[in-house]
């Protein structure tokens, strides 16, 4: 059963709609209804694509000051 929280694998599509590798993702919340739709964060190690203003950089000390509140 998927909970909010969890990491996860899926397929991604890439921009030609091919299924691309399983990517891993931040589940954060389920929308209401009887589908198993998710809201998601999108996960990945090549901070060479951030984007400023968009993405988020999560880094140790930010994990732990948001643990820590």
């Amino acid at each position: 059963m998927r909970k909010s929280g969890q990491i996860v694998l899926f397929n991604f599509p890439q921009t030609n709609q091919v299924y691309g590798e399983p990517r891993p993702a931040l589940l954060i919340g389920r929308f209401p209804g009887r589908y198993d739709d998710w809201l998601i964060c999108m996960i990945s190690s090549q901070i060479r694509h951030y984007v400023e203003g968009f993405d988020e950089i999560i880094t140790k000390m930010l994990l732990i000051s948001h643990v820590l509140g």
